[in-house]
């Protein structure tokens, strides 16, 4: 066997999403040999957070970890290959506006970022809007009614074409000789132990293949709780997503928006090339929670994604909460009708910083997941941080916060969920919406 974290040793990667793929390019272009990346599909995966068409990038950020490491990545965005020459991100700005019924606890916590980006970040092009009336100076397409609102702009963020941004990654990676592996074979059923010394030797997937690799690298996203006990560190849930077809007129007209965001309504995206324009809702976040047998004492959530249920669109309840932040804005897009509809499986740790870090049973395992609904922006650079982590370089403040700690999910009230079983009008295959 090749010493662990060397060139030469082999290194098996679950999971072709946000964390997988970067991590696949890292390792690459630091001169690993061996990589080999498995996903149920062929990559990228399409049960990833990531297969979407719009992700925002900004830097605003309570944590200054996330603000340092969201303005790398908008550097890397413009500056790194392949992402430069792929011309993925947009730079139309990011509109955070303060409605008059925010909560002060909200509030609070985006004047504690704001100042998170003065600190560590680049402020030149960050405004602050006092009101109404500067809100819509800033921006003349909004035609809602605003009154009471407040706002900050900040014209280095904008957004990214995410499932694009992906495919480009695979390209680079197999360029740089990243194997990839999809269907039943890509597929883990289980890790593969010692008999003895209980070390992970690899993975054995659904077809019974026998993946060995001297390092094993489980960055399976929402899907990683089915897969391993993580002891309540971690929950799987939904982000809500609305989208709408504009006609080429309107797409021209609304070209120039920002990314509007606002606590208590939502967050829309300036429309794609196809004329696309995606709202979202902030309000709350899907589960669906399921019984595992060999893990009784925690609440498991699994993903009940597109990929597999193609014919699953959001419920009324959520529909209603995504055109929040159009009926808000921009009215005249408020109550169009859909082109589609689709719940967003991500997966979230307690305390929201992510799961880098060694596994405590097996010196060969290592844990990248918890996106926590901010890593894609960072599919640049989170890659980065994965490798340093398996090669025992991470600074120790990233060591401590990432590390794994189940020891500390009693520090953290669990946040209220909606469980997709009580909600109306998603399901579409014939079947009880309560038997999922």
């Amino acid at each position: 066997m090749a010493s662990p974290a060397s060139n030469d040793a082999s290194v098996l990667i679950v999971g072709a999403g946000t964390f997988g793929l970067s991590t696949s390019f890292h390792l690459a272009k630091r001169g690993y040999k061996n990589v080999t990346c498995l996903d149920p599909w062929n990559v990228p995966s399409r049960s990833s957070a990531g297969w979407d068409i719009s992700k925002i990038a900004r830097t605003e950020y309570a944590n200054p970890i996330y603000t340092r490491i969201a303005h790398e990545s908008l550097d890397a965005w413009r500056d790194l290959e392949p992402f430069a020459s792929a011309k993925l991100f947009h730079q139309t700005g990011w509109l955070y506006m303060k409605p008059h019924d925010v909560p002060p606890a909200v509030a609070s916590r985006f004047e504690t970022a704001l100042q998170q980006t003065k600190l560590v970040g680049d402020i030149s092009q960050v405004e602050y809007l006092p009101d109404e009336n500067a809100i819509k100076i800033k921006c003349p397409l909004i035609s809602g009614d605003l009154n009471g609102w407040s706002g900050i702009f900040n014209g280095n963020a904008g957004w990214v074409e995410a499932k694009r941004s992906m495919e480009v990654l695979v390209e680079e990676c197999s360029r740089l000789g990243v194997r990839f592996i999809s269907g039943p074979a890509g597929t883990m059923k289980s890790l593969l132990r010692g008999e003895h010394d209980n070390e992970v030797l690899g993975v054995v997937a659904q077809d019974g293949t026998e993946h060995l690799a001297d390092l094993v690298i489980l960055a399976t996203g929402a899907w990683s709780e089915s897969l391993l006990n993580f002891e309540g560190q971690l929950f799987s849930g939904a982000y809500n997503l609305c989208h709408i077809q504009l006609t080429p007129e309107e797409a021209e007209k609304y070209a120039s928006l920002p990314v509007l965001n606002a606590p208590t309504r939502g967050y829309c995206f300036p429309p794609t090339k196809d004329g696309i324009f995606k709202i979202a809702s902030l309000g709350y976040t899907n589960t669906n929670y399921v019984d595992l047998p060999a893990h009784p004492q925690f609440r498991v959530s699994v993903p009940r994604d597109r990929a597999f249920n193609p014919t699953d669109t959001l419920s009324e309840e959520s529909i209603a909460e995504c055109r929040k932040i159009a009926q808000a804005c921009l009215p005249e897009l408020g109550d169009r009708d859909l082109c589609y509809s689709a719940m967003c499986w991500d997966t979230e740790s307690f305390d929201f910083n992510w799961i880098i870090s060694p596994h405590p049973s097996s010196t060969r395992l290592f844990i990248a997941t918890a996106g926590s609904g901010h890593t894609f922006k960072n599919l640049p650079v989170v890659g980065k941080y994965v490798a340093d982590c398996v090669e025992g370089n991470l600074p120790s403040d990233l060591r401590e916060a990432w590390r794994w700690r189940p020891d500390r999910v009693r520090d953290f009230p669990p946040l209220e969920r909606v469980d997709i079983k009580s909600m109306h009008g998603w399901r579409h295959d014939g079947k009880s919406e309560t038997d999922v």
